[in-house]
């Protein structure tokens, strides 16, 4: 008895630690957190433990074994952590080459030029209720085509990819989710970054799914075949397959879903067409009300995240929304000029989301060598 009230001690010493001290990556700790929990309920039932010896019957070994294979949990967790802090701090480290990587460059680009500053179809425009989207005056007789779906629109897509990817790697509320997300794999992470540059520019209009199922669809499909002739000319490395280049492909033109089905056997491109949905939805405060964008972007994050990870991605949302001038329904109107340049120079948009990337959510967690973390190591000893 005594000594299951030392463990108990030992724990709950462990427990305030990580509570009050050690919770840069809440998710796993919640989950370190109910394991200690369950291991003080377990040192309370010394009691019938210890009657139940008494009684003759061999329960030697029973509380000890009990509490050993919890810390084996704990130190799994801790282990399992680590390791991904370093490969995730490893990654946003390559990741901030993605917009100054020649190829993506060249890419984006040609699709600006080809097709993201172009005016829209004048054909479709008595399908579209929209038609107040299709142009911007952005004074001094400048008129940007494409306001709403155009080049700051699309790189946002792409540069908040990672920070949704490490969201759900490291908060997701779902352990499956969680351990799925951590095995994709680093070029998975640029594949979607990739696939998301192809996003709208399929687009002869602002007419969306509600408006009308079916041309929205032809526009799906136009951004997904042009995804498809890049990947075979320009992304040669990346997509190394017809199979792989048909699994992206049908991840571009129907990744808007929520009741996206993956493939047989390619559970994981559920999970890969979610984050990917994230990233558009997150750029919806462009678009949606304050009240609707709680309702259908910001609850269900939530739910899925935890209200901190989500508050912080849909904070970094709304500051790549600000940086680059575009509007925040009922709060604020566009700023003309940065929208402009965000819209019609490369390069500009490109340096201002870099330079964005400083607020990003992931800069609280990644690993900084003179800052390592670790727990009171007092605590472990007596564990």
């Amino acid at each position: 008895i005594q000594f299951a009230e030392e463990i108990k001690t030992s724990l709950k010493g462990l427990l305030n630690n990580l509570q009050n001290g050690y919770v840069e990556h809440k998710a796993a700790h919640n989950r370190i957190i109910e394991i200690l929990h369950q291991a003080i309920e377990k040192a309370q039932t010394i009691d019938n433990i210890s009657l139940s010896y008494a009684k003759g019957q061999d329960s030697s070994g029973v509380l000890s074994k009990t509490l050993q294979n919890i810390c084996f949990q704990v130190e799994d967790e801790m282990k399992g952590l680590e390791v991904f802090k370093s490969s995730i701090t490893e990654y946003f480290a390559d990741n901030q080459s993605f917009f100054e990587n020649p190829r993506n460059i060249e890419v984006i680009n040609k699709l600006h030029q080809d097709h993201l500053s172009k005016p829209y179809d004048p054909s479709e425009k008595g399908k579209d209720p929209n038609g107040g989207d299709w142009t911007l005056n952005c004074g001094n007789n400048k008129t940007l085509h494409r306001p709403n779906h155009g080049l700051s629109h699309t790189l946002r897509g792409a540069a908040i990819v990672p920070e949704v990817f490490y969201s759900y790697a490291t908060h997701s509320t779902d352990k499956k989710t969680r351990e799925m997300v951590q095995n994709v794999s680093k070029d998975d992470i640029k594949r979607m970054q990739v696939a998301m540059l192809f996003s709208v520019v399929g687009r002869k209009s602002e007419l969306g799914f509600a408006d009308n199922p079916g041309v929205y669809g032809g526009y799906r499909r136009a951004s997904a075949d042009l995804f498809e002739q890049y990947a075979k000319t320009h992304y040669k490395d990346l997509f190394t397959s017809p199979e792989q280049i048909a699994y992206w492909k049908r991840l571009v033109l129907d990744y808007g879903n929520p009741g996206f089905h993956p493939d047989v056997n390619k559970p994981e491109q559920a999970i890969i067409a979610k984050i990917m949905r994230q990233c558009h939805c997150l750029d919806l405060l462009r678009c949606y009300s304050k009240e609707e964008f709680a309702k259908k972007v910001t609850k269900p994050l939530q739910d899925d995240l935890g209200v901190d990870a989500a508050n912080n991605l849909v904070n970094y949302s709304k500051t790549l929304l600000e940086k680059t001038g575009d509007r925040l329904i009922g709060t604020k109107s566009y700023n003309l000029q940065e929208h402009w340049l965000n819209n019609t120079d490369v390069s500009h948009c490109i340096n201002t989301l870099n330079s964005a990337s400083q607020q990003a959510p992931h800069q609280q967690y990644v690993v900084k060598h003179e800052e390592e973390e670790s727990l009171d190591s007092d605590m472990w000893v007596k564990l």
